[in-house]
């Protein structure tokens, strides 16, 4: 089901917008399988963002910039943004800054905007806030871009990042994905 649903999402991209995807943008799931990797390579996706990943509760994540390897090798470069779901505004963007777990290695992070839950996006104060952030002194400089950018410079420097094997379990929220009741009770 999840290559059918790769398959699906790179040709409603080709479709509507000329090219394939190459970010698997995820911010808000509970979990991801170990063979995620190779299916996101098989379909040309070179990059990996989500969120969640940073509310484990007992396996901490050590990294929010890493190269994620699957089953058969595959790796994507992967980032979580160390706000989580939805940041914004100067306290926002210092946060953003001061909790970045590899500015040793990278100087630039993702900052999520706008409305989180719902599926919402920035709103025009969001908007005019990042605007008023790309030039205030003591505020780290604030850029609206297209992902693969990042992602692209991000890249740069993969050889530098550590890498998670295997599947990404989020303990938080344990046992949410069955619709058989029986399989949640045991």
């Amino acid at each position: 089901s999840l290559v059918r649903q790769f398959l699906f999402g790179q040709r409603f991209f080709e479709k509507h917008f000329g090219s394939r995807d190459r970010v698997f943008w995820l911010p808000d799931c509970f979990g991801f399988s170990a063979a995620i990797p190779q299916i996101c390579r098989g379909v040309g996706i070179d990059y990996f963002l989500t969120t969640k990943m940073t509310w484990s509760s007992t396996n901490e994540m050590d990294h929010d910039t890493f190269l994620w390897q699957g089953i058969d090798g595959s790796q994507l470069s992967a980032h979580f943004p160390p706000t989580g779901i939805t940041s914004g505004g100067a306290a926002g963007a210092i946060q953003s800054r001061d909790s970045y777990k590899d500015k040793s290695l990278n100087s630039e992070t993702i900052m999520l905007v706008g409305v989180g839950d719902g599926g919402g996006g920035p709103t025009l104060t969001d908007i005019e806030q990042l605007e008023r952030l790309s030039d205030i002194d003591g505020i780290p400089r604030v850029t609206m871009e297209d992902p693969t950018l990042f992602f692209d410079k991000l890249n740069m420097s993969r050889d530098k990042y550590a890498v998670w094997v295997g599947e990404m379990y989020l303990e938080f929220h344990r046992g949410v994905y069955t619709s058989v009741g029986r399989t949640k009770l045991g």
